[in-house]
């Protein structure tokens, strides 16, 4: 793992596993912002005019891999994910979150580990830490590069 800029956010961090590289962004997230195999361009797209923005309320559409909840639900699902999602260590591995959001009670992470062979495990966790019940699942969605 080491810490990189991409893409306007300049505190990401890559791990890389053989070839395969991912980037994941600290600023904005848990958010995995890129993809690369090998000398590959991104295989993740990137909204350029969201590209290195964070903070604000306003939803956007940053692109690369996130994880939200089904079902689809406002404004629950789309709670804007603008703010800084720190990580922690652990061996090889590194688990993104940005904590309990305070408007939804949702907690979400995502922990990423090498795998070796070009390949990385990705654990999806979901808490519901509000005072209610709520019905809802993991979506893991990836926005692919044309």
């Amino acid at each position: 793992m080491k810490k990189i800029s991409f893409s306007g956010w300049e505190n990401c961090v890559e791990l890389t596993c053989g070839d395969f590289r991912l980037v994941v962004t600290t600023e904005v997230g848990p958010r995995i912002i890129a993809a690369f195999l090998k000398d590959s361009p991104n295989l993740f797209y990137v909204n350029e005019a969201s590209a290195g923005a964070k903070g604000g309320d306003e939803w956007r559409i940053y692109g690369g891999h996130r994880l939200w909840t089904s079902p689809e639900a406002h404004p629950r699902t789309y709670e804007p994910d603008n703010h800084e999602a720190g990580f922690v260590e652990d061996g090889d591995s590194a688990e993104f979150s940005s904590g309990t959001d305070p408007r939804t009670g949702i907690y979400k992470s995502i922990k990423i580990r090498p795998l070796g062979e070009n390949a990385f495990e990705l654990t999806h966790k979901i808490a519901n830490n509000s005072m209610w019940d709520v019905e809802l699942a993991a979506w893991a969605l990836s926005k692919m590069a044309p």
